[in-house]
């Protein structure tokens, strides 16, 4: 699994027999105050780290700050890893390499004919809203139900129930935004 940003990827198991969803991996979202991020962004030419007081209650994240080159404005980004920042995150230690991980789906293989393998790839627009839990729980029980709607109307309807939590004309730009990506495959049976 490649995975860069604040976008997350998830697997996850639902059983036909029990019902239960169970999450067996997850990416982390890549912020500039994880420790080996900040070290990378401190270190330099243009970036600090920015940790807002009280960000576990207010759920404001941390932000990699850059002044503009040739001005006196500054700019923020809540991400220490992007594709397409621009040179002045670049030169702020934000990089486009993403994080690789190895999920071995072999022992999951085997359980195919109780088990359904999954997995999601959701932007923060969505897991800044709904938990990572209720998201795999929502997919994977449409997936065991035997429900009628497939897997693009079950993102749809996920979709629009997360922009009826937005609070900003932002949730419009990031639904053209993500719709595309889920009618190309983001969402997908491993199985």
């Amino acid at each position: 699994v490649a995975n860069v940003g604040d976008s997350r990827t998830f697997i996850c198991t639902a059983s036909r027999n029990t019902g239960e969803i169970e999450i067996i991996y997850e990416s982390r979202p890549d912020k500039p105050n994880l420790p080996d991020e900040a070290a990378r962004i401190e270190a330099s030419a243009n970036g600090a780290v920015y940790n807002p007081p009280n960000a576990d209650i207010t759920g404001e994240s941390s932000r990699v700050v850059v002044t503009m080159p040739g001005s006196a404005s500054m700019q923020a980004l809540a991400m220490s890893r992007s594709i397409g920042d621009g040179k002045a995150f670049q030169d702020a230690g934000v990089i486009p390499n993403p994080i690789l991980d190895v999920v071995d789906l072999k022992p999951y293989a085997q359980l195919a004919k109780d088990k359904i393998v999954f997995a999601v790839a959701a932007s923060d627009g969505l897991l800044d809203r709904f938990d990572i839990d209720d998201v795999a729980w929502y997919i994977g029980s449409a997936m065991i139900s035997g429900s009628d709607l497939n897997l693009l109307t079950l993102c749809e309807q996920l979709i629009l129930e997360c922009s009826k939590k937005w609070q900003t004309q932002n949730s419009k730009l990031l639904m053209h935004m993500i719709f595309p990506l889920l009618q190309r495959g983001c969402i997908f049976s491993l199985f």
